[in-house]
């Protein structure tokens, strides 16, 4: 089972590999310098019914999308589901990665968009597949595995021109591409095919 202070560690190290450059946390396998909280409490209550195979993975769908979140936030009903999400998603990416893209698809159809509107860069404006993260519309997980398909995240390099959001978003996304499980691109492009383009 996974102790208080382990888990603290894994939070502490999850939120520097989300929330710094410079900090990865597969290069220094996860240490940091450990910081003394003053409430060992939510550490605690996180740790019952946990094993030490559970983290760092606990903290990663929560500190992907906010790294400045408080620790209590992953005590909250929401937040459970939103790793039990993450953690199945991990089990099965590739039925989850089609089950995201036929949302998408359902959703584009709805609004009369072309595909390419997902991808589509505006002054100063998020691409609309990054702002579908930002809404919770579709996981960080799917962008990754749409991406390693399509490779647009190196068109947005050199072409998107927003300054707050875009850098630390795209930052994130590297970052968490480290901690998917790995799927065949023959398997992605299959998947993707069928769902846009039968």
């Amino acid at each position: 089972m996974a102790t208080p202070e382990e888990i603290k560690e894994k939070y502490q190290a999850i939120k520097l590999h989300f929330s710094t450059k410079n900090y990865n946390y597969f290069k220094y396998n996860g240490k940091v310098n450990k910081q003394h909280f003053k409430d060992i409490v939510p550490y605690t209550i996180i740790s019952k019914g946990k094993y030490k195979t559970d983290f760092p993975d606990f903290f990663i769908p929560g500190l992907f999308h906010n790294p400045k979140v408080n620790i209590d936030y992953f005590l909250t009903d929401d937040y459970v589901k939103l790793w039990k999400y993450w953690k199945s998603y991990q089990t099965s990416p590739m039925y989850f990665y089609k089950e995201e893209l036929v949302e998408i698809e359902r959703y584009i159809s709805r609004k009369a968009y072309k595909f390419d509107k997902l991808f589509l860069v505006n002054d100063a404006e998020l691409p609309l597949i990054y702002k579908l993260i930002i809404r919770h519309d579709v996981s960080p997980q799917t962008v990754l595995y749409m991406d390693q398909v399509l490779q647009f995240s190196k068109k947005f390099k050199s072409t998107v021109t927003e300054k707050v959001i875009y850098p630390k978003l795209s930052n994130r996304l590297v970052k968490l591409s480290h901690f998917l499980k790995p799927i065949e691109s023959g398997d992605l492009k299959k998947i993707t095919r069928d769902v846009f383009y039968s």
